[in-house]
């Protein structure tokens, strides 16, 4: 039985489009220790990996973003080298 099709996320970056900082909330059911990349459009990691500690409360990460170029950023969370959400970000 694979338990990984039961984390539930809920994920909400702000503000976006962004200029300085955003901010990602994540909250899970499950408890999971999760990892946060930042991509550009052409798939170049801009940003060094967050980890994020599992837990069942909100957990807040806040990105610098002031020195990337305008444009659409990728982010990915992932788990146990497996993608669990992906989403964008823009940058003003």
């Amino acid at each position: 039985k694979d338990d990984d099709a039961n984390i539930r996320l809920s994920v909400k970056a702000y503000p976006n489009p962004a200029t300085d900082y955003v901010n990602i909330t994540i909250k899970t059911v499950t408890p999971k220790n999760m990892s946060l990349r930042l991509y550009d459009i052409f798939g170049v990691q801009v940003v060094t990996p967050v980890e994020i500690i599992g837990s069942t409360t909100e957990n807040t990460i806040q990105i610098n973003v002031s020195k990337l170029r305008r444009g659409v950023y990728i982010y990915t969370l992932s788990a146990d080298n497996r993608i669990l959400f992906t989403d964008k970000i823009v940058k003003k």
